[in-house]
């Protein structure tokens, strides 16, 4: 009678330690996961080039009737001084994106042209109030790095 206690007592402390295994390893991988896309979010240095593209935006001119104002090497010099391309070509930026709505509308919205990885980004912004933004997807060895700064 006292070893099938022990045996029963033995196998559900088992279960117990399994299942918090099981769980912990579940939070490793999905937190690893998180960790490795996050390192192509606001690196300091790209936080820095970010800084420099908005000191060269003319904020008078930052008017559009969509939900973004979205700033290529071919458009630039609209919203920012006429030496902009070669600025943005040095910073390696390859796109600055300038939200009109909020940061939620931006992700939610389907039809403008935003890359998934571009919207995962998004979903890391502080989406408090209806700030305005500039966010910069930069181009380097063929991947993506993102980021942002209030305007």
């Amino acid at each position: 009678m006292k070893k099938g206690f022990i045996f029963m007592e033995t196998l559900i402390v088992l279960v117990v330690l399994m299942v918090t295994v099981v769980g912990m390893y579940g939070m490793f991988v999905r937190l690893s996961t998180d960790i490795e896309n996050r390192k192509y979010y606001d690196n300091i240095s790209d936080l820095y080039k970010t800084d420099i593209l908005r000191s060269e935006i003319n904020k008078s001119k930052l008017t559009s009737t969509s939900s973004l104002i979205e700033i290529t090497k071919n458009n630039c010099s609209t919203y920012m001084s006429s030496s902009c391309a070669s600025i943005m070509t040095s910073l390696n930026a390859d796109k600055i994106i300038i939200n009109i709505d909020s940061i939620e509308s931006l992700i939610l919205s389907e039809n403008n042209g935003i890359k998934n990885s571009m919207r995962e980004y998004l979903k890391t912004i502080n989406k408090n109030g209806n700030n305005r933004y500039i966010i910069v997807n930069y181009k380097n060895n063929d991947k993506n790095y993102y980021a942002s700064l209030r305007i």
